[in-house]
């Protein structure tokens, strides 16, 4: 068996199980092993070798547990013979380190060493036996300065004098090369050599000629003199005269001169038996140890060591100014994406930013800690991860989604990772996916499942006192629920799992207690198969819990609701005539669809606005919703308050077009709140004391100033196409209810305050405003300001049923006359030419999965569309379209 390991490998090691995101987790970085334990790279190092040459050299050795490591085109593999054959795993070198399984080394040898003395490569299987190479491989490229530099601050730049010796570990691309300095001033035997970035017209390959002891081309007459004339002990190097290629040592003693040959053999210097890596090697062992019977190597004869320098200053100043462009430009090739996120992983249980580069060539995704930085904080084999989205109740936020990794077949590496908005989010996991989860010809496939986690019955309370649950994918947990209360804990939460990938077998519910400071455990479980999932309708089921240790028989029973559905999505070609239909200028179609769908209200909405944003028309369907809404409406105090197409699109839009809005007037206070440590609370049943409410009630008007502040100072920042749609139902309200003065302000401001601003106020972590949820006390602190700006909205003082709000009235009194010159601000717009809409908008973006979602909602209601007179040219289509899907399906069936 021979192979490379990828994102298919599901063993895994009993002690490194994937990251429980709910529990403590064994680390997953490697353990440093002392440097005299480390083998020479010398004995396991092949070079370039193919697979073939590699596999015949095991196969000789004849022993289980035999290993090597070759170089590659893209980095180097480590060969392996295991029980079941010889293996190949690939290790990514990068700026001077080496990546395997998700880990980092700084050399091979800690790397052979680590999966020889601490972890396994192979379930119960470690490298055991090195493979030592019929003759040494070539050693990294050597190459001096010619010029100083001094590098640029943040950068991984070095800073050298000339004639300062580097080793070449890689080439960067666009001229640049990362290097470790071996050689030159500030070298500290206790330290690891620095390395980095080093510019290759700034050096010169070294050769012989730059040791200052090595004469060229000195004939042997004159070596004789120069020694003589160094006296006793002196010595040089120059080339051999009986053997072209080689190498002697001229060194007087005893008033003579003694001759001492060196052999070059390939990669090595060979001198009395003994094996050098450089001839510099040679020289330092015989500075010390005896090279003749009573002497070493005494003072050398020098002469000013030879390198090719640039022939002019001209020359000098175009090589620094070529770096300087370089610098400004920045750029590194095959980057298919870029940017910041926030990453978590097993040893970081908070949320950290690195910058993200996406080279889809290679199919790596390499970490940094900022933009200007060259050398990865860590990298992820995207050829052997598998991408999984993540639901916002995992970790209490949006816009996450995972990579496992599995370069090793014993062990997986999850990434947690989280993108500053939607659209963002979906950018990167559109670009992670094709790489990480290819899909081949003309149609898309994309499995979806909605879970309704209901309630469970008769859980042991003992043991599971405070239950709740977590959902996993194949053990890759994606979502949990809110912490209940045994035995009978109800839910009635519902999740949405998208783009599930096609190789997932199993979905799994699993019941955890809340334990202390996070010490949760996990009691039992109901594991459902995918393929007997799939069905038109979805599957109301008691289902009884099995217990993940034997403790008990009977763990009750577990009450779900799921729909597991398959997706095909055709190219966005092959939905012209239903989008057509979708975009008529009077939008009867849609007017008619939303009575017939109006169970899947919330999911239509999402998939008409998707469709009309990339027409550049939201803003025309929008607008005669809403006026349709107002039209209808017959109590003005309940306008806009129900759920309705309308409702739930305007929602969804402002939630995805509004974010600089909503950053730019809440994030200051919202922070204030969060990093701050005084309470807001005026509720005397949760005071400890009656005292703190005078402290508390002037710290909660301090925020509220603050907050409105901030929010009448960013009328400007609301999108201009969402600014037009309020202020034309701002003019249909005044038409229809002419006589209620107040309404003009009530109903705009419940857009921005009810809709948008407050759901922000009270949940900053899902709006990417902070980067973790709020401590109980700022949570409570931000539902109270929440509270009170609701009810400066309303133009509503605080009653009788809250009577301990009463003290913000006189706040809210005094910021009527601005809320209402703010809405009108807002209003303030032209509103007799329609806005082009406002372009992309967050995730909203693929139209042709929107168009597939409508043809399926369309047939799971086609009696009911057909039974529509107005419908049936959409019924007629939708057939049609199934009739096409078919003959597309065939070929790949």
């Amino acid at each position: 068996m021979s192979g490379y390991y990828n994102v298919e490998c599901s063993t895994t090691n009993s002690n490194e199980d994937d990251y429980d995101p709910f529990g403590s987790t064994p680390s997953q970085q490697p353990k440093s092993l002392p440097k005299k334990e480390l083998l020479p790279r010398a004995q396991f190092f092949h070079g370039k070798i193919d697979r073939h040459v590699a596999e015949c050299r095991l196969q000789q050795a004849n022993q289980r547990g035999a290993y090597l490591v070759r170089q590659s085109k893209n980095g180097f593999v480590l060969s392996f013979r295991g029980h079941s054959g010889i293996h190949h795993f690939r290790i990514a070198a990068v700026c001077g380190d080496f990546y395997i399984g998700g880990r980092r080394f700084s050399t091979l040898s800690e790397l052979v060493g680590y999966y020889t003395h601490v972890s396994d490569i192979l379930k119960s299987e470690r490298l055991h036996y090195h493979v030592v190479p019929p003759e040494p491989a070539p050693h990294n490229r050597k190459v001096v300065a010619i010029l100083p530099y001094n590098k640029l601050a943040d950068t991984d730049e070095l800073s050298f004098k000339k004639g300062d010796v580097f080793e070449v570990e890689q080439d960067m691309g666009d001229g640049w090369l990362w290097c470790k300095k071996v050689e030159g001033e500030g070298l500290n035997p206790n330290e690891d050599l620095p390395s980095g970035l080093v510019y290759h017209e700034l050096v010169a390959d070294f050769t012989e000629e730059c040791y200052p002891w090595y004469h060229g081309s000195i004939s042997a007459v004159d070596a004789a003199a120069k020694l003589v004339e160094g006296g006793e002990g002196s010595f040089l190097v120059r080339p051999s005269d009986r053997s072209p290629g080689d190498y002697s040592i001229f060194l007087f003693i005893n008033k003579s001169i003694q001759r001492f040959r060196i052999e070059k053999k390939q990669n090595t210097f060979v001198m009395g038996g003994r094996y050098f890596d450089t001839l510099e090697a040679i020289i330092t062992r015989y500075k010390t140890e005896h090279i003749a019977e009573g002497h070493c190597l005494g003072d050398p004869i020098l002469k000013a060591p030879q390198f090719g320098v640039p022939n002019s200053q001209a020359k000098v100043e175009e090589i620094y100014s070529t770096i300087q462009q370089l610098r400004e430009q920045n750029t590194r090739t095959s980057t298919a994406m870029k940017g910041f996120l926030h990453k978590k992983t097993v040893d970081n249980k908070k949320w950290k930013q690195a910058w993200f580069v996406l080279n889809a060539g290679e199919a790596m995704l390499y970490f940094y800690d900022n933009p200007h930085r060259t050398k990865p904080r860590g990298i992820i084999d995207l050829g052997c991860s598998g991408l999984y989205a993540v639901h916002d109740s995992l970790f209490d936020q949006p816009h996450c989604f995972q990579l496992v990794e599995r370069a090793l077949p014993c062990l997986s590496t999850i990434y947690y990772l989280s993108a500053p908005d939607g659209e963002a989010a979906q950018d990167w996991y559109t670009s992670l996916s094709k790489i990480c989860n290819p899909q081949s010809g003309q149609l898309r496939h994309i499995c979806s499942m909605k879970v309704c986690l209901i309630e469970a019955k008769r859980l042991p309370p003992l043991l599971v006192l405070n239950p709740f649950c977590v959902m996993s994918l194949d053990d890759i947990k994606i979502a949990r629920s809110q912490v209940k209360s045994a035995p009978d804990p109800v839910w009635e939460e519902e999740y949405c799992l998208d783009d599930i990938p096609s190789n997932i077998n199993s979905f799994t519910v699993t019941v955890c207690s809340k334990g202390k400071k996070d010490k949760n455990a996990d009691m039992a479980q109901v594991i459902l198969e995918l393929k007997d999932m799939w069905t038109m309708e979805p599957i109301d089921k008691w289902y009884p819990l099995q217990g993940v240790s034997p403790v008990l028989e009977n763990w009750g029973s577990l009450h779900l609701r799921v729909h597991f559905s398959k997706e095909v999505i055709l190219p966005i070609s092959e939905y012209a005539t239903l989008r057509q239909l979708l975009l008529e200028d009077d939008f009867s179609l849609v007017m008619e669809i939303q009575e017939v769908f109006s169970r899947e209200t919330s999911l239509l909405a999402k998939n008409l606005l998707t469709l009309f944003i990339a027409e550049k028309k939201e803003a025309k369907l929008l607008k005669a919703l809403g006026l349709r809404e107002i039209e209808n409406e017959t109590d003005a105090s309940i306008m806009f308050r129900g759920s309705s197409l309308f409702t739930s699109m305007i929602d969804l839009y402002m939630k995805n077009g509004a974010l600089d809005f909503i950053r730019s007037s809440i994030s200051a206070p919202v922070a204030s709140i969060v990093n701050g440590k005084q309470s807001c609370e005026l509720n005397p049943a949760k005071l400890d004391s009656l005292h703190d409410a005078c402290t508390n009630a002037e710290h909660l008007l301090a925020m509220l100033d603050d907050f409105t502040e901030k929010i009448f100072a960013s009328v400007y920042q609301l999108p201009l196409c969402l600014r037009y749609l309020l202020a034309t139902f701002q003019k249909a309200i005044i038409k229809r209810w002419p006589n209620e003065h107040l309404l003009r302000t009530q109903v705009i401001s419940s857009f921005i305050f009810l809709r948008l601003l407050c759901p922000a106020i009270i949940n900053p972590h899902q709006y990417k405003i902070v980067t973790s949820a709020p401590s109980p006390m700022a949570s409570r602190n931000l539902m109270l300001v929440a509270k009170c700006l609701q009810n400066l909205s309303n133009l509503a003082e605080f009653g009788l049923k809250e009577q301990w709000m009463e003290v913000v009235n006189p706040f809210i009194l005094k910021n009527k006359s601005k809320v209402i010159r703010f809405i009108e601000e807002i209003c303030a717009v032209n509103t007799t030419d329609v806005p082009r809409g406002m372009g992309e908008c967050g995730a909203l973006k693929d139209t042709a999965r929107a168009l597939e979602s409508i043809f399926s909602l369309t047939m799971c209601h086609l009696s009911e569309v057909k039974s529509q007179p107005r419908l049936k040219k959409l019924a007629m289509v939708c057939e049609m379209l199934v009739k096409h899907k078919e003959k597309l399906e065939a070929p790949s069936t």
